[in-house]
């Protein structure tokens, strides 16, 4: 029986014999070199009903990992609805994986497992594969009665002659021997409606005795193996020890291992705490802790005015490198009805020493061109799908949050479908959802007045887009989008950092005032100290943190440069007397006893003072190098 398509064999890259290989299935290491232990299958996700993702490394043989990779592998079990049966079947499967992995070539995104150049053929899915784990050996499953590998059907016409159910317009697969033309067909998992002669893949698993013992298929790995009888006999360890890594032909890609899921990395910069989202439950998201607690907190302005600005920012940030693989005008013209969605983007975090905290420093990767979409709705434009998903991804990454979640973001955009003649957004007062404060993670707990003039902008350019991208006439034009949104991102972080020296300079001012209030009150003490011990008392070094430079016989006006003179801008502390008598304006006064820890401080040019022993000690401090060194000594009586 002829096929129309051909698999490939992962086998080349799963050969320990070749020094580096593919790992999918992580075994324990002793003594540099990897041990004969169950091995574990690392699934980072298992939500999706037509894939799963896969942590897999390329190793040596020493257990040396060179490079992680993710591995985006179709399922043998999907996991459907009846109504998913009226959109979907295998050959749309087929297409969208032909589609996905022919866009992530085209964007140079993905890690090729083909010995030959992606663009001398067509992609193709590899062929089904089986696992040893007790001999950690990968072959392809045979046929149990002629030791032939056994292939997958794809025509519908010999399919329907042999009873069972067609390939294209169905989810139903089996495999079966085109040597021996055998009666039987086996898939993963039998279903209520199949024939009699259709086995499940435990049959299939224990029938591969028969040719072990014959030692007739040179293909499978238990003809030569010395524990075939425990496997086959009647200890039947065989369906303990092999399970099949994909049991039909299955298509495949990989991409470079990235740090964290679009979900999570949404949350943590609107300021969730790793906590708060494994408490949320796993609603898409691959929450590595140990990770996520590394770059928690990872702002330059978290809690203070401007934090609402920053975290729109690198909102922006995001959906701009977003849009550089959801509307580049190649994917837009070949692959417009791929759509796109959260859990295909991921977050990286290169290492640059520019000194600014993580979220400063990501990096957005995508893994796949596109996913499958079983939730379609039809009132939005076939032509413009991948652009209408750009456009929830936009809503979602500004208004998704603790309290309202991305499906509340989908039925706000379908009920808006019917508003698309308005020009403008509804203002936030007649529509809670759009409010400034859903930024945040925990929008109750943080309100903000500085930034909704680009709060607004950022609404209004997602929605000019909406509205765009279902206007037949018009049509949309995604350069110009990009444009805009470049423009608003530079103007978002113009305004962060305007008068941001001036408040950190602030900041910087009250910290010192502060610490210099506390080496006053330590210098008092200690003359206090001083006064009151015996003359005869051996002399005390000064302590280091506060020991000055050499005492020097005369005042020099390199001394006098030295000499620290703070300014209280209207301080709120009750001055002596004498002291409201001065000017204050002119004066610097810092009181030991009424330090004003939260004052405005102000940097004024050095003034000469005029030193004199009978100056105010206990309501007036000028320190000079000189002097402070002075003070510090015990006077002694001749």
């Amino acid at each position: 029986m002829n096929n129309s398509i051909s698999p490939i064999s992962l086998l080349p890259w799963l050969k320990r014999e070749n020094n580096v290989f593919l790992d999918i299935y992580s075994h324990p290491v002793k003594n540099n070199l990897l041990t004969s232990g169950q091995g574990v299958c690392r699934v980072l996700s298992d939500i999706n009903p037509f894939f799963r993702i896969l942590k897999v490394d390329l190793s040596t043989v020493s257990g040396f990992s060179l490079k992680e990779l993710f591995l985006i592998q179709q399922k043998d079990d999907y996991s459907y609805t009846k109504n998913i049966l009226e959109t979907i079947s295998n050959s749309v499967i087929d297409g969208f994986w032909q589609d996905n992995i022919s866009c992530s070539r085209s964007q140079g995104t993905c890690v090729e497992l083909i010995s030959s150049s992606p663009d001398a053929c067509a992609p193709a899915p590899f062929r089904a594969l089986f696992y040893c784990q007790f001999k950690q050996l990968y072959f392809h499953p045979i046929c149990p009665e002629c030791g032939a590998l056994l292939d997958q059907y794809y025509q519908d016409e010999p399919l329907a002659e042999a009873g069972v159910h067609p390939y294209s317009s169905t989810l139903r697969r089996y495999l079966y021997c085109s040597a021996c033309d055998s009666d039987s067909y086996y898939v993963y998992q039998r279903e209520d409606d199949d024939a009699p002669f259709v086995f499940d893949r435990f049959v299939l698993i224990r029938d591969f005795g028969r040719q072990a013992k014959a030692s007739t298929a040179s293909s499978l790995p238990c003809c030569t193996c010395n524990c075939k009888e425990e496997c086959y006999g009647e200890q039947g360890l065989s369906v303990s020890r092999i399970s099949p890594f994909s049991f039909y032909n299955s298509y495949m890609v990989a991409f470079s291992a990235s740090s964290l899921t679009s979900f999570d990395f949404i949350a943590l910069v609107s300021g969730a705490s790793p906590a708060e989202l494994q408490a949320a439950g796993n609603d898409g998201r691959f929450l590595d802790v140990a990770f996520s607690e590394q770059i928690k907190n990872n702002f330059l302005f978290s809690g203070r005015d401007k934090w609402f600005l920053e975290i729109l920012f690198l909102k922006l940030t995001y959906l701009s490198q977003l849009a550089h693989f959801a509307l580049s005008e190649e994917v837009l013209k070949n692959y417009s009805d791929l759509e796109i969605s959260l859990d295909q983007f991921w977050i990286d975090f290169p290492i640059v020493n520019n000194h600014l905290p993580n979220f400063w420093n990501f990096t957005v990767k995508p893994l796949g061109g596109g996913v499958l979409v079983t939730n379609r709705n039809e009132s939005f434009l076939p032509a413009t799908r991948r652009l209408h998903s750009y456009i929830l991804i936009w809503f979602a990454t500004l208004l998704a949050n603790s309290r309202q979640s991305i499906a509340d973001i989908r039925l706000f955009l379908i009920s808006m479908t019917s508003r698309l003649d308005e020009e403008e957004l509804p203002e936030s007062s007649s529509n809670p959802l759009l409010a400034a404060e859903n930024i945040f993670w925990k929008p109750q707990e943080y309100r903000s007045e500085s930034g909704l003039f680009f709060w607004t902008r950022a609404l209004q350019l997602g929605w000019d887009l909406f509205r765009t991208s279902q206007n037949q006439q018009r049509g949309c034009q995604p350069g110009i989008f990009t444009e805009a949104l470049q423009k608003l991102t530079a103007e978002v972080k113009d305004a962060l950092f305007t008068e941001a020296t001036a408040e950190v300079a602030t900041s910087k001012e009250v910290g010192d005032l502060r610490s210099l209030g506390t080496i006053i009150g330590e210098i008092k003490e200690r003359w206090q100290r001083v006064d009151a011990e015996s003359v005869s008392e051996p002399y005390e070094e000064p302590h280091p943190e506060l020991e000055g430079p050499p005492i020097a016989p005369t005042k020099t006006v390199e001394e006098l440069d030295k000499t620290v003179i703070l300014h209280v801008a209207e301080p709120e502390v009750d001055l002596t007397n004498d002291a409201k008598n001065e000017d204050i304006d002119k004066t610097v006064i810092i009181a030991v006893e009424q330090n004003p820890e939260n004052a405005e401080v102000e940097m004024q040019p050095p003034v000469t003072p005029e030193p004199s022993n009978d100056d105010h000690l206990d309501e007036t401090i000028i320190l000079n190098p000189a002097e402070f060194e002075q003070k510090m000594k015990p006077r002694r009586h001749d």
